[in-house]
């Protein structure tokens, strides 16, 4: 699987097959990833496949310091000595940054990464665990987004869904898609499904439409876009054969109706 073209298939052959990707792998599939019709999403999947990471609650507010800090490799260095994050929230904000960093920043961004977390190896968490103390404790505002799960939460991220902002949509679709509520995971799945969030396909996502039911997908026939049939399209086709049978009809229909990003998805 290694070569000039390896992409994120080529990732997944490797852990298939069980041996970590190399430093090397990984930038290949990355430089492929960039060179795409998603350039995005598609290096945020890479990067997730590589580290076994799905988007996880509390990295809302590290990310956003990240995003102001990627300009160059010395700014980075400013914030690794401030990170204070558990490690794995801190990758997961290093994931989501990274598409956006300039060509000087990517290094030491995946650089980050892979000391966070080399490939193949367990998640490092559990001496920082040990050594970390207890929190201060802070009084919460309203408007937080890394609260405990609770119906007001719920209903400011499902607001947020519908934000003028993208990047708000997109970071209440991150939060949401961590909690276990189907209800949830139906309402990120429905954003993306409209375009009304980028993200990745992730296992959560592909989960949140295995869960769907056939009603909740009537709004793609409605839209009548080819872009709803090709984000449909490319999440059925991670689904186990078992959860993709009764949506071998639609997929049919987003072959002979979608333009050709649908028909080539499905």
């Amino acid at each position: 699987a290694r070569g000039r073209g390896l992409g994120r298939a080529g990732l997944v052959v490797l852990r298939l097959c069980g041996v970590p990707p190399a430093r090397d792998d990984i930038e290949r599939a990355l430089a492929v990833a960039r060179h795409g019709e998603d350039p995005g999403p598609d290096q945020e999947a890479v990067l997730r496949e590589v580290f076994g990471q799905d988007p996880i609650e509390g990295s809302a507010p590290f990310r956003k310091e990240l995003e102001d800090l990627v300009r160059d490799a010395g700014s980075l260095s400013a914030a690794r000595g401030r990170a204070q994050a558990p490690s794995r929230a801190v990758l997961d904000a290093l994931i989501g940054v990274f598409p956006q960093a300039p060509p000087g920043a990517r290094g030491p961004l995946l650089g980050w990464m892979l000391e966070l977390q080399p490939p193949g190896a367990p998640p490092w968490t559990i001496a920082e665990e040990s050594r970390r103390p207890a929190p201060d404790v802070r009084t919460p505002r309203p408007g937080d987004l890394d609260q405990p799960r609770s119906g007001d939460q719920r209903r400011r991220l499902l607001a947020m869904l519908s934000d003028a902002r993208g990047e708000r949509r997109e970071t209440a679709a991150r939060v949401l898609l961590g909690w276990p509520e189907p209800e949830a995971g139906l309402a990120v799945l429905k954003a993306f499904l409209y375009g009304r969030a980028d993200l990745p396909v992730t296992p959560g996502l592909v989960n949140a439409l295995g869960d769907a039911a056939e009603a909740d997908l009537a709004g793609i026939d409605e839209a009548g876009d080819g872009e709803s049939r090709a984000r449909f399209a490319r999440l059925a086709a991670r689904l186990d054969p078992d959860r993709l049978d009764r949506f071998v009809p639609r997929l049919l229909s987003a072959w002979e109706h979608g333009d050709a990003a649908a028909a080539e998805a499905a």
